[in-house]
């Protein structure tokens, strides 16, 4: 089968809240985010789809960088 996307649309079913209240305040390692907490919030008409998730060791939350203002395929290393 050979079938070609032209674009792929996703839909929120909630959002993820951290304390990071701007862009450019965002680590650029994961390290440096040790002790960070943010919390997953469903929207309401989603909640079914969370029933039993409690009996899972972890869960996977893809998310979608809102504010980002484009992308490079390639960069330079700061370091």
């Amino acid at each position: 089968m050979n079938v070609k996307f032209k674009e792929i649309v996703f839909n929120p079913v909630g959002v993820i809240h951290t304390p990071y209240e701007f862009v450019n305040n965002i680590p650029f390692q994961p390290s440096a985010t040790n002790g960070v907490k943010g919390t997953g919030e469903i929207y309401p008409g989603y909640s079914a789809g969370l029933k039993d998730i409690n009996r899972f060791s972890f869960t996977i939350l893809l998310y979608n960088f809102h504010l980002s203002k484009g992308h490079r395929l390639e960069l330079k290393p700061f370091s």
